[in-house]
């Protein structure tokens, strides 16, 4: 088809070659009788030379447009053949695997159908036996009975049965009652485990408490209920481990006891402590030095700091808390601050308290008449817990430096 529409395309572009040698051939002609003729004639020609020319080239496109559309439609065709082949193959596998799966199906059902042969022959089998066996058995049994009868045994013979069977009565009777009992002591036994069960896990929390009926009903049950069911050696083991519950429920009690005895005492002893700090806030505030003194002594903990400011602390009053300072552990913050009657006379024990004192780690000490701080300074070198001090006013730069050189040593260890 390609080679007719190519040969097609080479006598259309011949034909248009003819044309265009004859119109050219014409146009010539026109020309050469131009040179005789009006304008007019020449305007003609022209024209139409102009539409043969359009003529041809439309020709040509319509001519490559079928060109196209034949090379298109040859593709589809060939991916249409395709297509059907490749559909044409899978029906061909379906099919082939419908033939082997119907196969396998017919092989079953005859695997089946034999099975079901062999099980009928064998139940067939099975049935003659019986009825064989029956049949022999009834023979005996009629021959027995006709001996029986002509020996004048066949009543004795049915006495002697109808006794076995009342002994069978009474043997089930009986092992009814034995189920009955025996389902009655598991029913017992589910019960007093659950129960116990309960008792331990109860008792195992630290929190709780197990309520005297709880143990009181176990008890009474194992007392008035479980011996009727059970033998007396499980009820002996079930008032053994009773008792032990009791025992261990006795001594978490006596603990909770003590342990709410101890928590009241301490709450007790905080409410005194705290009494005490608030009537020892009260003598600080006011200033008693000599109960503070006490205290300080006492080495009471609760005296951890001392406001004494603008107190009218004298230097003897300054003497008294360095008596009382030498052994004293508790105290950290003494605060002497705007007490004028303070000055040099009480440096000796300032001095001792600062070389003694190794609790105390805050002394304040603005605002006083203390005008020879060098010995307080030279006794700070010594001193490793002290991290903060206030001089009086008529300390220089030089011993403040000096001073905050010794409390940044003290406060990096």
């Amino acid at each position: 088809m390609k080679s007719m529409l190519e040969s097609d395309d080479s006598d259309l572009s011949d034909d248009d070659d003819t044309k265009e040698t004859s119109s050219v051939t014409t146009v010539n002609h026109h020309s050469t009788e131009s040179n005789v003729t009006t304008p007019s004639m020449v305007v003609t020609a022209a024209t139409t030379s102009t539409e043969e020319s359009n003529s041809v080239t439309t020709s040509n496109t319509e001519t490559l447009n079928l060109s196209e559309s034949a090379l298109l439609l040859q593709q589809r065709r060939k991916q249409e053949e395709q297509a059907l082949e490749k559909l044409r193959q899978e029906q061909e596998q379906a099919h082939l695997e419908l033939k082997q799966l119907e196969e396998t199906k017919r092989r079953e059902a005859e695997e089946l159908h034999r099975k079901k042969l062999l099980e009928e022959e064998e139940e067939r089998k099975l049935k003659q036996q019986i009825e064989e066996e029956r049949a022999s058995l009834s023979s005996q049994l009629t021959q027995l009975l006709s001996e029986f009868n002509e020996s004048g045994k066949l009543q004795e013979w049915i006495r002697h049965v109808e006794s076995k069977m009342h002994l069978v009565t009474l043997l089930k009777s009986e092992l009814k009652q034995a189920k009955d009992l025996q389902h009655n002591q598991t029913s017992k036994r589910t019960e007093y485990n659950s129960s116990l069960n309960f008792l331990l896990d109860k008792q195992k929390d630290p929190e709780k408490l197990l309520q005297p009926y709880e143990i009181e009903l176990m008890k009474e049950r194992v007392k008035n209920i479980y011996p009727l069911y059970l033998p007396k050696s499980e009820i002996a083991k079930m008032e053994e481990q009773i008792a032990q519950i009791e025992n261990t429920e006795k001594k978490k009690r006596e603990e909770h006891q003590l342990k709410l005895e101890q928590e009241a005492a301490e709450k007790l002893k905080k409410e005194k402590e705290r009494q005490q700090l608030i009537i020892l806030q009260r003598l600080i505030k006011d200033g008693n030095v000599k109960v503070i003194s006490d205290e300080l002594k006492r080495n009471n903990p609760l005296l951890r700091s001392i406001n004494l400011q603008n107190k009218n602390i004298s230097n003897d009053d300054v003497y008294e808390l360095a008596d009382a300072l030498v052994e004293n552990t508790c105290l950290t913050e003494l605060d002497l601050s705007f007490n004028t009657r303070v000055d040099d006379e009480c440096m000796d024990a300032l001095v001792r308290i600062v070389k003694n004192n190794h609790t105390l780690r805050k002394l304040y000490l603005e605002d006083t008449f203390i005008q020879n701080n060098q010995p307080l300074i030279d006794a700070v070198a010594g001193n490793f817990k002290l991290v903060d001090m206030v001089l009086s006013e008529f300390a220089t730069d030089d011993q403040l430096d000096q001073l905050d050189l010794y409390l940044d040593r003290n406060e990096a260890l």
